[in-house]
Parts: C-alpha cells; sequence; structure tokens
C-alpha cells in the first residue's frame, strides 16, 4: 500500500474558498431514511432488498431495481453516469424522497467498482504533452531567477547566490518538480534581499530601486499578482487621483474575471478542451510555480486514478460536476471543512451515505441480515484484536513515518480502550501478522498488512464487525479463487467489514482510534459510524454490512463523555459540511 501520494491533484483548490454550512444535528439513521437499490436483472438480488425491507421494516416503495449487466463487478463510468446516477435521481424526486432518503443501500448483484472516465488514447497523448512541458519549464524559469539573483547582487554586492543544484532522483515529474522547489527558494533568497534594500531607501532612489526590481520579479510571479499588487497600490492614492482609481477598477475587472472563468474551468476539468485551456490561462496569468503544481495535477489526473468503489462514488449523487480523477474530502463527516468547488444548484445538498449488503453467495448476505438483527437484541459479545506492526510514528532521524503514523492511531485505540473499557483487549505489537486462529472468542478486530493473503487469525463470534488495513481487499467479492480480506472476513462470520476497490492510499481508511469508539458507544448505527469517521467520497473504501446494525445499542461498551471532544462532537451531529461554492 502506498501511504499517500505526493502528486494529489490540489493545485487548483487556490481557485476555490473553504466553506462549511452548519446542519442540525439529526437523530440516529432509521428504516425510513434508507432506499434499497437492487439488480433488475438479477432475482437474487431483489429478493434480497425485499427481505432485508421486511426484516427492518423499510416503508413501502423503498425498492428501486436498476437494469445492470449481471455478472460483472465493474461497470463503465459512462454506464454509471447514463444508466445508474439519473434513475436513482428520479425515483427519489418522483417519489419526493429527496431530503427523507439519507442512505442509499446497494445489494448483491449491484457492480462494486467503476471503471476510469479516461479516453483512451487521447489521453496518453495530452499526459505526453503535460509531462514535456513539466520538463521544459525549470531551463525556461532559470534565466528568470537568475536575473532577479544579478539585480539582487548588483544592489547587495556581499550577497552570493546558492546555484548549486543537489542531484535530483524519481521520475521525469518528480525531478521537474524538485528543480522547480530549488528555483523557488532561489528566488525568495534573492528577493529579501532586494526588499531589505526597498525597506532602508527613500525618495528617488527608492523609486528608481523599485522599478529594477519589478521589472525583474514581476515574470516570476505572473500577471495575476502583479495586477493585485497595481490595486493595492492605486488604493494608497489620493482620493483625487483620477488615475489610481480608474487603474483600481481596470485591475480589479480583470482579475475578476481571471477568477471567474478560472471557478468555471474548475467544475468541467474532466474534459479534455477545459483541462488545456485552464493550463493555457495558468501559463499566461499565474507564475511558472503555479504552472508547475497545475502540470502535476494534471498528470495525476491523467495517470487514471479514476477508477473508484461504486458505493463510494455514490455518496456524491447529488453532485453535478466535481473532479472524478483522485478523491473528494468526505462531505458526510462532520469535524471540518472541505476546499472543493461546486455550482450554487449543489449548496442545499449534502453527500448520501452508501451502505452494501453484499457476500460471496445471497445466502451469506441473508444470514448477515439475520445475524445483525438478532445480535442487536442483546448486544454483540466477545474481545477486541489489534495487530499492530510495531512502527514508530517517527523514524531514526526524527522524520514522520505515514506507516508509523497509522500504527499509532492503533495504539491510540487500544490505549482508549484499555482505560474507558472494561473489554478483553488484545494488542499485538510484532511485526508479524497474528498467527492463523490464534484469537477465540473475538467481536471487534482491525490489523495489518497482508495486501492479498488472507489470514484467519481470529475465531469471530457472531456478528463481529472487523476491517483488515491493506490495499485491494475488496477488489472482488464473487470470485471463488479470491484470497482478499473482505470475503474471507464475512465468511468467517463477521457481519460487517470495510475495505478498498483498488489502491486507496493509507489515508483513505477511516482511522480505527475513531471508528471502533464510536461504534462502542451503542449511539451510531454502522453506517454512521463509517460515513462520520471515512476521510474520502469518490474513492475506494466500500462499506459492507447493514446500514442499521448497532451492535453495542443494549449493552454500550464505552460511555459518550470517555470519548475525546472531537468524537463527541461527531456523536452530537456537529455541522456536516456541504459542497462549497466560490
Amino acid at each position: 500500500m502506498r501511504s499517500e501520494s505526493h502528486r494529489v491533484p490540489i493545485a487548483w483548490m487556490m481557485l476555490v474558498a473553504c466553506i462549511a454550512s452548519a446542519m442540525p444535528a439529526r437523530a440516529e439513521l432509521k428504516a425510513d431514511q434508507l432506499l434499497l437499490v437492487a439488480n433488475k436483472n438479477l432475482p437474487e438480488s431483489y429478493a434480497l432488498a425485499r427481505h432485508y425491507a421486511q426484516a427492518r421494516h423499510v416503508p413501502d416503495g423503498r425498492i428501486l431495481a436498476i437494469a445492470l449487466p449481471v455478472a460483472a463487478e465493474q461497470i463503465s463510468f459512462a454506464s454509471y453516469q447514463h444508466d445508474v446516477v439519473p434513475v436513482i435521481r428520479d425515483y427519489l424526486k418522483n417519489n419526493h424522497l429527496e431530503q427523507q432518503v439519507t442512505c442509499l443501500v446497494t445489494f448483491y448483484g449491484m457492480p462494486l467498482r467503476i471503471g476510469s472516465w479516461q479516453e483512451g488514447d487521447q489521453s496518453s497523448k495530452e499526459l505526453a504533452e503535460i509531462q514535456h512541458s513539466m520538463t521544459l519549464l525549470p531551463e525556461q524559469v532559470v534565466p528568470q531567477v537568475e536575473a532577479l539573483e544579478h539585480f539582487a547582487q548588483e544592489q547587495v554586492p556581499t550577497f552570493h547566490p546558492d546555484t548549486i543544484t543537489p542531484p535530483i532522483s524519481g521520475t521525469p515529474d518528480d525531478a521537474a518538480n524538485a528543480r522547480m522547489n530549488q528555483l523557488h527558494l532561489r528566488m525568495q533568497a534573492a528577493w529579501h534581499v532586494v526588499a531589505d534594500k526597498l525597506a532602508t531607501s527613500t525618495g528617488a532612489a527608492r523609486d528608481e530601486l523599485l522599478r529594477g526590481a519589478q521589472g525583474v520579479i514581476n515574470p516570476l510571479l505572473g500577471k495575476m499578482v502583479v495586477m493585485q499588487e497595481r490595486i493595492k497600490e492605486a488604493q494608497d492614492a489620493p482620493p483625487s487621483d483620477e488615475q489610481g482609481r480608474n487603474a483600481i477598477s481596470d485591475a480589479a475587472k480583470e482579475t475578476t474575471a481571471l477568477r471567474m472563468q478560472m471557478v468555471a474551468y474548475q467544475h468541467d476539468i474532466d474534459d479534455a478542451g477545459i483541462r488545456a485551456r485552464m493550463r493555457q490561462l495558468v501559463h499566461d496569468n499565474f507564475s511558472p510555480f503555479d504552472y508547475i503544481h497545475l502540470l502535476q495535477a494534471q498528470a495525476f489526473t491523467l495517470h487514471d486514478h479514476s477508477v473508484s468503489a461504486f458505493d463510494n462514488e455514490l455518496a456524491l449523487l447529488w453532485w453535478d460536476r466535481y473532479q472524478h480523477a483522485s478523491w473528494q474530502p468526505n462531505p458526510l463527516r462532520a469535524d471540518g471543512q472541505i476546499v472543493i468547488g461546486a455550482p450554487p444548484a449543489q449548496l442545499s445538498q449534502p453527500g448520501i451515505m452508501v451502505m452494501r449488503l453484499d457476500a460471496p453467495s445471497p445466502e451469506l448476505v441473508r444470514q448477515m441480515i439475520d445475524t445483525s438483527i438478532k445480535v442487536e437484541e442483546h448486544g454483540l459479545q466477545g474481545q477486541v484484536v489489534i495487530d499492530t506492526l510495531a512502527k514508530a510514528a517517527r523514524d531514526p532521524s526524527g522524520n514522520s513515518d505515514a506507516y508509523g503514523a497509522f500504527d499509532e492511531l492503533l495504539r491510540l485505540e487500544a490505549q482508549l480502550l484499555k482505560t474507558k473499557t472494561r473489554l478483553k483487549l488484545t494488542v499485538d505489537e510484532k511485526p508479524e501478522l497474528l498467527p492463523a486462529f490464534s484469537q477465540k472468542d473475538v467481536a471487534l478486530y482491525c490489523g495489518w498488512y497482508s495486501p492479498h493473503k488472507y489470514v484467519a487469525c481470529c475465531q469471530f463470534n457472531e456478528g463481529a464487525v472487523a476491517y483488515h488495513v491493506a490495499s485491494f481487499t475488496m477488489i472482488s467479492l464473487h470470485n471463488p479463487g479470491a484470497e482478499g480480506w473482505c470475503a474471507n472476513l464475512l465468511h468467517d462470520n463477521c457481519v460487517a467489514t470495510l475495505g478498498p476497490v483498488a489502491e486507496p492510499f493509507l489515508h483513505a481508511f477511516p482511522q480505527p482510534n475513531e471508528f471502533f469508539p464510536l461504534l462502542l458507544t451503542g449511539k451510531l448505527t454502522l453506517a454512521e459510524v463509517f460515513w462520520k469517521t471515512s476521510p474520502t467520497a469518490s474513492w475506494m473504501i466500500t462499506m459492507v454490512g447493514d446500514p442499521l446494525y448497532t451492535p453495542y445499542k443494549t449493552n454500550p461498551q464505552m460511555k459518550v463523555e470517555d470519548l475525546p471532544q472531537n468524537l463527541q462532537d461527531l456523536i452530537n451531529g456537529v455541522a456536516a459540511t456541504r459542497p462549497a461554492h466560490s
């Protein structure tokens, strides 16, 4: 598993505002807030939806059957856009359920994954063009930086620029970005010298120095910043200065037009033509350092990170236009702001919870439903097992280690459960995976890291909830020969698990020190626990299980007041985030 992407497509986040709108706190998820989504072409799918509706007393008219291929665990992006999204939207609208339904439940027979939206050969050609531009850009910027350094040395002869270039490794994309970072540091060092000289200059000498400084720094700042500086200078002009007032007006109009154009492009970046126009606009109006970030982001997009989990994509059902390459911050997390662009029509629509009732066989799905309801009556029993990698949060040099940081979350979970519950707790702090069949009487499990090989380390009690942190653990639920963790956990008595349908990056998993403590309070359903703690939407993670399952409702194992404040806020429904509009 990759711990993170250093090429996350965030370059255009400077174009949009960070806005969080408060929503009223909402009571526990109920059966009348569900819409059950089955495959019309698979009788077993619809039968399972009917069984669940009867078992959980879901109101009539809440089963939607969509005609989709029967044997495919993956559908095309076009099919998702044309055969799924409008059908669900229309059903909710026509039945006046847009506000009532807050959770979709997909059933056995519905696709597990959505394919790439890429345009094929055209995307490869565009990617090659972008990478070529990235390779050329540093050498185009070198003369501009050298001109600034020379000007700084003329003003302060003791200034000696650091022109030594450390060796750079990695891909050509990485090398270009690293070279631009070096040039940016050189630019800053030279400009500090010039700025200090300006600060001590006065009168005509300062005016002349400023003109010279602007001549060498402006190409490195970009037209947008230069216009903003012009506005600021004009605002400081005397009120009678008509030329100054006109300068403010003209520059303000131009910067506003640029911003509006960038926001418009932001909403359609899945379109190759829009991406090209965005590159040209940034190249012409922003700094070369902004330009390299945009090129990086678009290269990341075109490297095809647009495969996604069907359910995770559905969480943005009501969002008309958004970036499909890579992830979006989960709008259902209740603990903060997100940076994202959205047209005004989306402002009233948050995300929607999506859960899956699926397994290697229809019989197992039915068993999961019945077991969840049965276990709820008396409460889930058994111990908690946590399997760490025994990695420190920082390496010997003191640098943060991404894998160690996630291991620290498991240790935080263990510490919280040890001090605030009476549950039996087993914490393995050895790098190796727990041995097969080594743990008995298990109710909850979280561990890592065995990506393609399931190890039956636990004997799970009925109703167990478990997930293993690794790549591709839910690449298939129905392949008879698959050794993935999710399918096998369901085989081994678990009624709920989660996992990625492709490479998720480590940050996409719910943090175990949030997920399991919230579940143990018995205050939230499984769907709410997952969607309040899951970091991403339009990405890779799928949660399998009864959305209404509340295994500790009758026997809570944690008190809300014993939770950290951020988790108390999650339970109390503090401000879910809606799509922001710039």
